[in-house]
């Protein structure tokens, strides 16, 4: 089908790429890998913007207006709020195990 093709490739993480969110207004994309990497890329560009190292981030997820990203690991437990144009980490969010369910 039309449109399905893929459109370039975004080089970066050295094993499978297991998460994808979209920032609301389109301008950039994160990706999590099993590398341990978080990376967020200028949509138009294709071009890598910053690098977050996480130990095993399963989930991703914009917040409305762009300024933060939300990632979760594969054991679910604690949130990790980031400024995804500096990558600073924000604050932690702890939780019981399993009490988060998938970000978006």
């Amino acid at each position: 089908p039309r449109g399905l093709e893929p459109q370039g490739v975004l080089p970066g993480h050295d094993d499978e790429v297991v998460a994808l969110a979209w920032s609301p207004d389109g301008s950039a994309l994160a990706s999590a890998g099993l590398d341990g990497a978080v990376r967020v890329w200028d949509a138009a560009e294709r071009t890598e913007r910053r690098r977050i190292a996480r130990a095993d981030a399963q989930d991703l997820a914009f917040t409305a207006n762009d300024q933060l990203l939300i990632s979760q690991g594969k054991r679910p437990g604690a949130l990790h709020v980031d400024d995804p144009a500096t990558g600073k980490r924000l604050r932690t969010i702890p939780g019981p195990r399993g009490l988060f369910t998938p970000l978006a």
